[in-house]
């Protein structure tokens, strides 16, 4: 379908992410997500202990 939703958003990636213990991004999608922010409490230990990807810590 020209113009569809779907076709609109096929080469779009995520690089901001969100969760209830951080925030990771990344400038492209060829790039690693970093670790940008903690939730107040939270350790990057902790973090590690959750996350099944590779990130890099800023």
């Amino acid at each position: 379908m020209p113009g569809s939703m779907a076709q609109d958003y096929r080469h779009q990636w995520v690089d901001m992410i969100g969760t209830d213990l951080c925030v990771f991004d990344r400038p492209d999608h060829g790039s690693p997500f970093r670790l940008i922010e903690l939730a107040f409490g939270v350790t990057a230990d902790e973090v590690a202990a959750e996350t099944t990807t590779r990130y890099r810590v800023t």
